[in-house]
């Protein structure tokens, strides 16, 4: 499975999300993203806005996290926010520019990439699959 097709799956996908968490197991080859994902579609009512779920790469090929794109002046202090995913593709020719990244991809991955707005900055990642489960 990959990103796209467990987005496809959420009312929203993974637009307006809050990552809380991400653990990377080298060992495994796995990186977890803990998510509160918004459930809330435009004109519809919801019982329950936002629900947390983990979503899990397999076969990891790579995960790269922009640094924030503001500066960290002296005045600086860390913000306890998560990080507040506004966009998010498999299509690479949606964005301007990108760093040098492996490729290709084995055959049966996939590559993605989120836009987090509170830090202006992107994370790519690139697997072999994906899964997705909610925690509560």
């Amino acid at each position: 499975m990959t990103i796209d097709e467990i987005s496809k799956g959420l009312a929203s996908g993974f637009h307006d999300a809050r990552v809380l968490r991400i653990s990377i197991d080298y060992e495994a080859g796995e990186v977890t993203f803990l998510i509160d994902v918004d459930l809330t579609l435009p004109r519809e009512k919801v019982d329950v806005p936002v629900r947390r779920g983990e979503l899990k790469l397999e076969g990891l090929l790579y995960c790269v996290i922009e640094p924030p794109r503001y500066s960290l002046s002296k005045e600086y202090l860390f913000s306890e926010d998560a990080l507040w995913l506004t966009a998010d593709s498999s299509d690479f020719s949606k964005l301007e520019e990108f760093p040098k990244l492996p490729e290709p991809i084995p055959d049966g991955g996939f590559k993605h990439w989120f836009y987090d707005s509170n830090h202006n900055s992107f994370i790519y990642v690139a697997a072999m699959n994906a899964a997705f489960q909610w925690c509560e």
